[in-house]
């Protein structure tokens, strides 16, 4: 007891009159500690101080641990120093662990409104096969609305296919979409100048949506879709296997359907799916009458919308490629720019390795191009 409390206590009882239990209301004590600091004449000098802790003589014990292994648990920690004769509890082991190690920033948690943001990245997979995959995420950060899907590669065209086809699933392009610095993104960047890649803006021009790039080693500022990434990982991927690369879109599809944006979602508490319908949707930019024309190499699965259930036929060069095969380079060109809009392509024409059907005739052929129109129309006039 201070001398403060000490003092305090005699001037309500002898000066003030306080009953022994009203002083103990006040100063919220024991009333044991009242009635020992009135039977003094004067106050304890001695200040014992802090008693040593019991895990004085196993901190460097735990040092060493935390130096091989930074993310090792208490409940581990406290199984390594008992073998050294530790004989605590582990709530002061937490404490000191909490002491020790590096704090986590705090970062604040920032509201969007609908239909004004989404998020996009690319996580690695794994392999199928000798093939690696790699996750395209686009997640809506207002209603948590998430649509994935699977590539071989993370070249720009397959980034730009997972763009256009996330756009048809949710029927709608949000105003601003937030990447990290992806080179299919940001080209070079030095401090807040940007420059970004031209093919991606201009397609980000075509669909209307505003491109933002995250700082550098920023991951928070996109925290959405980095969560996404280990939902996708911990709950999707784990425990599946895919026969090929097409079985893993479409089991990812029914996925993000029945799972993904069906579940109640831990911060919203609402489920994805109906959060996005009663006040995203309706706030989304429609998606233009005409489809922009790139290059891609991956065939797409058959995607079903959240709202009203009718499929998608999505297609890509590589389907126009297999219909062009074998015939002249400049009609096959003509073809490709009258009949490039995706919803007029049929996946059953899709073969796996179009440049594996033989040729008709000795005439000179159509090329699938990983390109632009621009570029396949620069190509064939190689040909004459």
């Amino acid at each position: 007891m201070n001398i403060q409390t000490w003092g305090y206590i005699r001037h309500l009882y002898f000066a003030k009159r306080f009953p022994k239990k009203a002083i103990a209301r006040e100063l919220n004590l024991d009333p044991k500690t009242v009635r020992r600091a009135l039977k003094k004449d004067h106050p304890d000098r001695k200040n014992p101080g802090p008693r040593p802790s019991k895990l004085v003589p196993f901190e460097e014990k735990i040092a060493e641990l935390l130096a091989s292994y930074p993310r090792m648990s208490a409940v581990r920690i406290q199984e390594e120093i008992r073998k050294a004769g530790y004989p605590g509890g582990i709530t002061i082991l937490r404490t000191h662990l909490r002491d020790i190690r590096p704090q986590k920033k705090a970062f604040l948690h920032i509201q969007t409104l609908p239909g004004e943001e989404a998020q996009v990245d690319w996580a690695y997979a794994g392999r199928i096969g000798d093939r690696p995959l790699y996750c395209f995420l686009m997640v809506l950060s207002f209603s948590r609305m998430l649509y994935i899907e699977f590539f071989p590669s993370q070249i720009l065209e397959n980034f730009l296919t997972g763009h256009l086809h996330a756009f048809h699933y949710f029927q709608g392009v949000v105003k601003k979409i937030r990447y990290d610095n992806l080179k299919s993104v940001v080209v070079t960047r030095i401090g807040p100048n940007i420059q970004f890649n031209r093919r991606f803006l201009d397609f980000a021009a075509h669909y209307l949506f505003d491109p933002s790039a995250c700082n550098i080693r920023s991951p928070h500022e996109k925290g959405r879709v980095e969560n996404a990434v280990k939902y996708v990982k911990n709950n999707f991927l784990a425990g599946r296997t895919f026969g090929s690369l097409t079985d893993c879109n479409q089991q990812a599809a029914l996925w993000i359907d029945n799972t993904a944006n069906g579940r109640l979602h831990g911060t919203t508490k609402t489920r994805p799916l109906d959060l996005f319908r009663e006040k995203e949707q309706s706030l989304l930019i429609p998606l233009p009458k005409d489809e922009l024309l790139f290059g891609a190499v991956f065939p797409t699965v058959h995607r079903r919308p959240p709202v009203n259930g009718n499929l998608l036929r999505l297609g890509n060069l590589q389907d126009m490629g297999v219909q062009l095969v074998g015939q002249d380079a400049h009609d096959a060109v003509g073809k490709l720019s009258e009949s490039h809009r995706p919803e007029e392509l049929d996946h059953a024409a899709w073969k796996e390795q179009p440049q594996d059907v033989p040729p008709q005739d000795d005439t000179i052929k159509a090329t699938v191009f990983e390109l632009d129109i621009c570029m396949c129309y620069q190509e064939t006039r190689k040909f004459g």
